[in-house]
């Protein structure tokens, strides 16, 4: 009984989330920010690849899996199309509301090309290209992939995993996923 009743309550707040997207934003503003989805400029596909070891990232992660990870698995997996609604709107319910509006309409690899062209590296430094830029005087692409596991950090949280402030929170870390990342390959053989 426990079981169905869960089941029950969380698939009318999925249906209630869905239904929403009107009372939340506008149609205007929805648009706009899908087309700046759209236009944001593609990461390099090795970035992608790093980013998924440090936020578990996948490109088929969409906002109706993160809340199936998050409600029913209890388990944190980063949702770029919510990450990509911030800013529209100010709470967590409405950025699931169009997170999950987004799902229909672009990709979870365009909502993070998006939201990691928006995202604060501190330092005045804004975006991922820019931040590529200010720590490494290279462009994203150029980066080797330790540089780009070190920005991929960074986006953790930028103010904990600073190149500049805290360079060896952000080497510990770095050091943790690469061994991580060696643990897993080994057990996949």
């Amino acid at each position: 009984m426990i079981t169905t009743s869960t089941i029950l309550i969380l698939f009318g707040l999925y249906l209630w989330l869905n239904q929403r997207i009107d009372n939340v934003v506008d149609k205007a503003t929805y648009n706009s920010l899908v087309e700046e989805i759209k236009a944001s400029e593609n990461l390099p596909d090795r970035f992608y690849e790093i980013y998924g070891q440090v936020t578990e990232f996948d490109e088929m992660l969409t906002t109706n899996k993160f809340l199936f990870y998050r409600l029913v698995l209890n388990k944190r997996k980063p949702c770029p199309c919510v990450d990509a609604s911030y800013g529209v709107t100010h709470n967590t319910v409405d950025n699931l509301t169009v997170g999950l509006a987004l799902d229909k309409d672009v990709s979870p690899k365009k909502c993070l090309d998006f939201y990691l062209s928006k995202f604060d590296f501190l330092h005045h430094t804004i975006g991922i290209q820019n931040a590529s830029n200010f720590y490494y005087q290279k462009d994203l692409e150029e980066l080797s992939d330790d540089e780009m596991l070190e920005l991929s950090v960074m986006t953790i949280n930028p103010s904990i995993y600073n190149k500049i402030r805290n360079p060896e929170k952000l080497k510990e870390k770095v050091t943790e996923i690469k061994t991580n990342e060696k643990h897993k390959r080994k057990n996949c053989r």
